[in-house]
């Protein structure tokens, strides 16, 4: 004799484990805070060390743009940003860094309420090229007879190549030079390339130039400035605090 029941019945437990899911925690949102309570019991031995819990999990499509200042390091890193859309806090902590399904690293991201931006890093994208050279430096006075001022004068250039096979968002930045004194004029060159930004998250004299490059695409960015000031004065540039 033939049974078939207890055979149907082992299925459905198969089919009852592979759909299971790890449990998620019920946020309870209040006007000051906000109180995570996850379902169930955990059983932690002895001499076990951490055990990890799910909170929340959620598939979240970023926005990609490679960054870069190229005055500084001429490095391309790759970013992703998003709109934190949930009603509970994104909790601050540290977060594995995964690119292509491959692990890149760790990092840290700061608490985000809703509707904040979330910016993180994804590491150095090789195939996007920049280089910034400097294409004129020229010191000197300034007067029609009798000299009157002293200037300094500089022009530089940016390229920057997409090596991707598919279109991507990049955002160089770079910097002009800010006065602290009325007596010393800053002028921006008409060669300068029109920049998208300028006083980037206010900060004085930090441009940026933001643009979409077709894949293989060369774009290039040029900047010029020209300082001027009273000829029995002195100048000093010193780095930004």
């Amino acid at each position: 004799m033939l049974r078939t029941a207890p055979a149907a019945k082992s299925a459905d437990a198969i089919d009852a484990r592979e759909r299971a899911e790890e449990q998620q925690a019920v946020a309870e949102i209040g006007a000051f805070q906000a109180t995570f309570k996850i379902p169930g019991r955990v059983s932690l031995d002895a001499s076990e060390g951490a055990k990890s819990l799910r909170i929340a999990s959620s598939v979240i499509v970023p926005d990609l743009v490679i960054r870069s200042a190229p005055v500084l390091d001429p490095t391309a890193f790759l970013e992703a940003s998003f709109r934190q859309a949930e009603d509970a806090p994104l909790l601050p902590g540290r977060v594995a860094i995964y690119r292509d399904g491959v692990f890149v690293g760790r990092g840290k991201i700061a608490s985000a309420g809703k509707d904040e931006m979330v910016r993180l890093g994804f590491g150095a994208d090789d195939k996007v090229e920049i280089e910034r050279s400097v294409v004129k430096r020229n010191e000197g006075s300034a007067g029609l007879i009798v000299t009157t001022s002293k200037t300094d004068e500089r022009s530089f250039k940016t390229s920057i190549r997409n090596g991707h096979d598919f279109p991507i968002r990049i955002a160089i930045e770079d910097q002009l030079p800010v006065s602290e004194n009325e007596e010393i004029l800053v002028e921006m060159l008409p060669q300068t390339t029109p920049p998208t930004a300028t006083n980037l998250r206010d900060k004085r004299g930090v441009l940026q130039w933001t643009f979409d490059a077709k894949p293989g695409e060369l774009k290039e960015i040029n900047l010029g400035w020209r300082i001027r000031w009273p000829k029995d004065k002195g100048v000093v540039m010193t780095p930004a605090g």
